[in-house]
């Protein structure tokens, strides 16, 4: 892990995450490079490689990467690459709108080189098939003021645990409105997950976090994943960065009410659960009958 991580999580194996899978009759998964690993990915495409075409990973990695490594990790399965700024703590280089700004260019502009590389393409016989996208962790008003002037960006972008929405910012309609504008594109997407991590403390609260979700599937249901945010990292005050932590104790039972009161339609649970990751991490189309 890297050292200067400021928390430390008990291990969670393949083979837990695959009881957790089976748990929830989930066949497939995407992996996120957390923060406690930098930029050393060695562990998500090790679980990559033991989960096979069952998984995708998306990987957080240094801006000066080149093309040849990039088409390492696509050979991996990874699929994207993760801004994880809310867990990036540095009083010393704090994240500004122009910060956020140029991050977000310049790896549209490396992601859509690589997917034109012909030095990619042929790296090691592999094929980009499914171009990358960008996945962004920040507090709403710092993702909002990057990237509305930005709609126009080539480069898919999936905004993390629910835009971070907190009860407070539940209660902006200019904040939602703003979110929504991101998404009704058809370009960009949302993931529900984690709203334990929102604070949602009240039965309000929770109804107004419901209320934003039933407004997503109303507007965007072809924009919107779902993640079980497996294995519900923790972070406890007062504790050394260095002293392990326990996960969250989520149940099976509050996963599946909220998966299934949020997706309340069949239609829903396809395009959500289905459909929509095989667009954006390019897995392949599960057949029916």
């Amino acid at each position: 892990m890297a050292l200067d991580r400021t928390y430390t999580p008990i291990e969670a194996s393949v083979r837990d995450l695959q009881n957790h899978l089976k748990s929830l009759d989930l066949t497939r998964t995407v992996l996120i490079q957390p923060s406690v690993y930098g930029e050393d990915n060695r562990c998500m495409i090790t679980a990559l490689a033991e989960l096979k075409d069952t998984a995708r990973g998306v990987a957080v990695l240094p801006i000066g990467i080149g093309f040849e490594e990039l088409a390492h990790f696509h050979i991996h399965r990874v699929r994207g690459v993760r801004l994880n700024i809310a867990s990036r703590h540095n009083p010393q280089d704090p994240w500004t709108v122009s910060k956020l700004q140029q991050e977000i260019s310049s790896w549209t502009e490396k992601l859509s080189a690589m997917s034109k590389s012909s030095l990619t393409i042929e790296y090691d016989k592999t094929t980009i098939t499914c171009p990358w996208h960008i996945q962004v962790f920040c507090e709403p008003s710092l993702l909002t003021e990057a990237f509305l002037p930005m709609l126009q960006n080539s480069t898919k972008l999936v905004i993390d645990h629910v835009g971070l929405m907190t009860p407070e910012n539940l209660r902006q309609s200019k904040m939602i409105d703003q979110l929504l504008k991101i998404l009704v594109d058809g370009q960009h997407f949302m993931k529900l997950s984690a709203s334990y991590r929102l604070q949602c403390i009240s039965e309000r609260e929770s109804n107004n976090l419901s209320a934003f979700v039933n407004l997503l599937t109303s507007a965007c249901p072809d924009q919107l994943l779902w993640a079980s945010d497996w294995p519900h990292t923790n972070l406890i005050k007062d504790k050394s960065p260095l002293e392990e932590i326990p996960f969250r104790n989520i149940s099976k039972k509050r996963l599946q009410e909220e998966l299934f009161e949020w997706l309340a339609t069949e239609d829903l649970v396809q395009k959500i659960m289905v459909k929509n990751p095989e667009k954006i991490y390019g897995f392949k189309e599960i057949q029916t009958s």
